[in-house]
Formats: C-alpha cells, structure tokens, sequence
C-alpha cells in the first residue's frame, strides 16, 4: 500500500498503517447542526495499483472508517496494526482524518467523535444483526454516565443494567458487546415479539409485560435489582416515563447508579405527549422540579423545596437535546474546604444583604 498523490496538498505528513499519508482538505460549509456537512479529507492510497480514498464528515468518521477498513481487507494493514484488525485501522484512519480536518470554527461546535465505545460498535456492524435506532449524542451521554458500570462489569464485579423498550433487541447486543459478558442484561416490552433475544444462558433476560404493574415489576426487580443502569426508552408518554422513574429509582445502585430516560423530545410534541401525570406535568418538567429538590439542603432553610431521599441519594442530574440522566451517590449538606489566610472581605454579605462586610449564604 503506497500514497497516492491527489488534490491538493496541506503540506504535512504522517506515517500511518504503514502507508505515508499526504493530508488533503475537501472543504464543505461548516455547520453545526446534527448533520455536519464539513467534509474532512479525502486520504487517498493505492493498494493493488487501485486508488482508493478516504472521506467523510465529523459526525461520520467512525462508522465510514470502519466500512472503509473492511472493504479494503486485511492486506490494508500496518502502523502497529495487526492484519485483519478492521478496528485498529479505522482507529487509525478517524484520527488521521480529524487531524487533517483542522478548522477552528466547526472544532468548537461539533463535539469530537472516535473515542466512545457505543460508536464503535455501530461503526462495527455491518448491518446485519438486531435493528437499532439511537441519537448520536446519546452515545456520548452512555460513554460519560455508564462508564463506571462498564468498568464493574469488565473488573468481574456483579453489574445488572435494565432496559425498558427492547423492540428487535439491537441494544441489548451493544449493551452486551460493551459492557461484556459477565453483565446481566434486563429488557423489559410489552410485545412478546421481543422474548426472541431472551437468553439465559449469556445473561441476558427478556421479561415481557407492563413496568405499570406493581406485580410484574416486582418479580423483575426480584432477579434484576440493585441496578447499575436503568434506561427508560419505553413508551416515551410522560405518565409513564414518570411512574417508572418512582417506581425504579429507588433500586438503583446508591453508590453510583444510573438512571437514563430517553427520547424527552417527545414531551414537546403536542400530538405525541397527550398523556401526562396526574398533575399535568410532562417528564421534562417533573425533572426540572427535581433539581429544586438536589438543592433543597439550600432551599429548605428558607422555606423553599424540603430535603427528601432524592435529595439526600441523588449527587446529580444532567439534561441533553432528548435525554435527562439522573446520578445516584450519598448527598449530605456541602462543607467548604478552605486554604489559605491572605483573604479580601466579600464585596455584598450574602447574610445581611450589605456591602463590604464578609459572609456567604447562612450556611456555617
């Protein structure tokens, strides 16, 4: 495999896949929007005295490297790559790429892609297996809240993740090839369809009925809980996005543990979220509440929102464009850490409401 030369040259150079690498920039109109329509490269070599080349956009590169990679074969090898290894030459190639896409602009706006593991397993298939469908950013949100139970599940540790909505069954194969095979993979649906990917033997159960029957979920809970990972990717109404989330929540791990609902997009579609809580709340907003009651050591003092279990058991909550992910750990009220005795007055005294006298909240 040699270089080719092509286009036009940015005028540097790397040895990669044992193959020297001359970097071209095919520049599109930089967006930052879900599909990025930057294009970076293309790479262009020659194997087989066939000229092939390499590009793709941001948002693209993984999945389009690892297609590219496997349609080359092994003879498309080399930089510490082993012949064969698809995976480490897409590695390979997604890198060289981003490196050589180098503007500034769409940098900043379009978060980087390549290290997450969820997308590398998408980047894997080959479209075959169980069907899936997910938001691209909820990836990084799995590579960020999950990592510490890929992490129990990979140390030999007990791990048990609970999936509400299994349809064809496509994530619990990404939440197996992840989190590994000593993981206990729970999916819950409705549609008995689904009992397909039921399979005990790999540690992976499928259980078919209503989370909304307190009978059913208890005999879930039974073989499943305390759980590391809960997602809610259901029936996306809020009623019951809300009625899970109280009757899970208290099963999750309190020691790390986390609880994801996805798809909360749908809360703002008037024709898709019709039926909400009781009180009339959609999930997105019974969440926000929530975050009154993280705060409430700070609020409660002052009348505002009372210390509850969530309070004292959640450490955080964190909202993305459709998916809200809560943070199980032990919550006491804050303590400061000070260093320090060279020290300036506060300007405002948070106590009393005057200047130049030093004070901060009522908290001592």
């Amino acid at each position: 495999m040699r270089r080719q030369p092509a286009g036009r040259c940015m005028g540097r150079q790397r040895q990669r896949c044992g193959v020297r690498v001359w970097f071209f920039l095919a520049l599109g109109t930089a967006r930052g929007d879900e599909q990025d329509t930057h294009v970076c490269g293309p790479l262009s070599f020659e194997l087989d005295g066939v000229v092939h080349e390499f590009a793709a956009t941001r948002t693209e590169a993984p999945a389009a490297a690892a297609a590219f990679a496997r349609r080359m074969g092994p003879a498309f090898a080399g930089g510490g790559c082993a012949a064969g290894d698809a995976r480490c030459v897409a590695e390979t190639l997604v890198a060289d790429l981003l490196a050589a896409c180098g503007d500034d602009e769409v940098e900043t706006r379009i978060a980087p892609v390549g290290g997450s593991e969820y997308e590398w397993w998408f980047a894997d298939q080959d479209g075959a297996g169980h069907r899936t469908v997910k938001v691209r950013h909820y990836l990084d949100a799995y590579e960020r809240h999950f990592a510490l139970a890929r992490a129990r599940a990979r140390g030999g540790r007990r791990v048990a993740i609970l999936e509400l909505g299994v349809q064809s069954g496509g994530s619990l194969d990404m939440w197996r090839a992840v989190l590994g095979p000593s993981a206990e993979i729970h999916g819950v649906d409705v549609d008995p369809r689904c009992a397909r990917s039921h399979d005990p033997a790999a540690g992976t159960f499928v259980w078919i009925g209503d989370a909304g029957n307190a009978t059913f979920l208890s005999r879930v809970l039974a073989a499943a809980a305390p759980l590391d990972v809960v997602l809610d990717d259901a029936s996306h109404r809020s009623d019951d996005m809300i009625a899970s989330f109280e009757a899970l929540y208290p099963f999750v791990r309190p020691d790390g543990g986390v609880y994801a609902v996805e798809d909360v997009a749908t809360n703002y579609w008037p024709y898709y979220d019709r039926v909400r809580a009781a009180d009339g709340l959609s999930f997105v907003e019974f969440a926000k509440r929530k975050v009154d009651e993280l705060n409430a050591w700070n609020s409660e003092p002052h009348g505002g929102a009372p210390v509850t279990e969530f309070t004292r058991n959640t450490s955080s909550l964190h909202f993305y464009d459709g998916m809200v992910v809560f943070e199980k750990r032990p919550h006491p009220m804050w303590t400061r850490l000070t260093v320090g005795t060279d020290a300036l007055d506060y300007a405002f005294n948070m106590n009393s409401g005057t200047a130049g006298e030093a004070g901060m909240g009522t908290v001592t």
